[in-house]
């Protein structure tokens, strides 16, 4: 292998690594949205449960409620129904399922085009700049197709998928596996715990 094949075949492996990685990412990315998308309905579910629960509570008869208690009881459902309505709009208008969408078709061009570039890795003595100018710029054209691009998280999730190629310690790799669950679900974990417990913190002070 000639000077210049072996860095033409550098260059290929360095395209073979980014094509790697961002179909990886963009995989992650689709299900990371249609997992937040489910915990997004699963938290408005709730919300909406918590509401027809706490409006009939004042209805049974074998619990006595005060005035205050029941000025509570309508206050938080008029509250919940309220954000219910905010929260319905601002996720619905995020779009998660049709952008999961768009990143799973990303990341299946981006699989075809990986296996295309493997293929003429495999064979070194094939390698020329022309074919791999060719891969990279229909990478590109794969990447401007998409109009979202993936998380940090999408990429972290990578990581840890991989963790030795990244050289990753176990430690870092929980790390990255809670700060990655924290920042894409726990806020819906938050909305379907909290509201129950300070309703129901209020009524027992009152």
């Amino acid at each position: 292998m000639t000077e210049e094949q072996g860095n033409e075949y550098k260059f290929g492996q360095e395209l073979d690594r980014k094509i790697w990685i961002t179909k990886g990412a963009r995989f992650n990315a689709h299900h990371r949205l249609m997992c937040k998308h489910s915990w997004s309905n699963a938290a408005i579910g709730f919300l909406s449960a918590y509401v027809i629960a706490f409006t009939l509570l004042q209805y049974f008869p074998a619990i006595s409620l005060t005035t205050k208690q029941i000025d509570i009881i309508s206050f938080s459902a008029i509250a919940l129904s309220l954000f219910i309505l905010v929260t319905s709009l601002l996720e619905a208008s995020k779009s998660y399922q049709m952008k999961a969408m768009e990143f799973h078709n990303c990341g299946r061009e981006l699989s075809s085009l990986y296996d295309k570039l493997r293929q003429i890795l495999c064979n070194p003595d094939s390698v020329n700049l022309k074919k791999l100018t060719e891969i990279s710029s229909d990478y590109a054209v794969i990447l401007n197709k998409c109009q979202e691009n993936h998380d940090v998280v999408d990429y972290d999730d990578f990581r840890i998928q991989h963790r030795h190629e990244f050289k990753l310690g176990v430690l870092a790799g929980v790390w990255f596996s809670l700060m990655s669950w924290v920042k894409s679900y726990l806020f819906y974990l938050l909305l379907i715990i909290v509201p129950p417990i300070v309703i129901s913190m209020l009524l027992m002070a009152f």
